[in-house]
């Protein structure tokens, strides 16, 4: 019974519950657990919708905060045609996004604070969008696709936590975007990685870009490999794709050349 349930013993309750932005309300947080409780314990409970009201208790600063984040979210998106407007939203999300993880946990020494930094998708989707601000050739929806999919995941998780109808309206796509989010945000880091050898090509065969650009977009992704876990699966999975791609008698030429290409670009 769902009223007998330990909660404080769950394991994966006390990891979801420790990602729960502050802002959402009781009767939401309510609303949550039963959820959950029947996702993971219980797929036969049925859920109250009549003891559980909408959000009404979040009328404080960082629910704001976080509503104005994910408008922001949703104006990429839909600006994502005109590229130049797209970018500016896609500034202001990020830094929203990311003032509000920081201030989520509790930092007590600046070594702490620039370690989450560094570590923080948020930051790295700044760095990404700073790259290719001053280079207007290369601002395409192809570019921009790994925030693309970053936003859609946090849209996502917003209308779960804090806006029950409309979770209700797109249940099935919510929950699907829930259940695959660490599969997206790997596909994110794919396109990311793929991203460079495309770079290279268009350098090299048709003088667009910039070398500048080509480095500064080889450095960050190194910066992703130390600092970001699911980097590290993409680059496994890309490598094994790749491998398994080609001829039984070039395997030993790719092996070498990408071990060569880990030791001078990774470690």
């Amino acid at each position: 019974m769902y009223e007998d349930y330990d909660f404080s013993k769950d394991e994966k309750w006390n990891q979801f519950i420790q990602q729960v932005d502050e802002s959402i309300s009781k009767d939401r947080l309510e609303y949550l657990k039963q959820i959950w409780y029947k996702e993971n314990v219980n797929k036969k409970h049925s859920i109250d919708n009549n003891k559980i009201s909408n959000v009404k208790e979040e009328s404080k600063l960082p629910y704001y905060i976080y509503s104005t984040e994910n408008i922001f979210k949703m104006s990429f998106m839909l600006l994502l045609f005109m590229q130049g407007v797209a970018q500016i939203f896609g500034y202001l999300f990020n830094f929203l996004a990311l003032q509000r993880q920081i201030r989520n946990t509790k930092i007590q020494q600046k070594r702490q604070y620039v370690k989450l930094l560094i570590n923080n998708e948020f930051f790295h989707n700044l760095v990404y969008l700073f790259l290719f601000h001053f280079f207007e050739r290369m601002h395409n929806i192809l570019m921009y696709s790994p925030i693309l999919m970053h936003s859609w995941v946090g849209i996502s998780e917003f209308l779960f936590l804090h806006h029950k109808s409309i979770y209700e309206r797109m249940q099935r796509y919510i929950d699907k975007t829930k259940q695959n989010k660490e599969l997206i945000l790997i596909q994110k880091q794919k396109v990311e990685i793929t991203l460079f050898p495309v770079l290279l090509f268009a350098k090299l065969f048709f003088e667009i870009g910039n070398w500048v650009l080509v480095i500064l977009y080889l450095v960050f992704l190194k910066m992703k490999y130390h600092t970001n876990n699911r980097s590290k699966v993409a680059w496994v999975q890309i490598d094994y794709f790749v491998e398994s791609k080609l001829p039984i008698f070039i395997v030993p030429a790719y092996r070498q050349i990408r071990q060569i290409a880990v030791h001078l670009f990774l470690d």
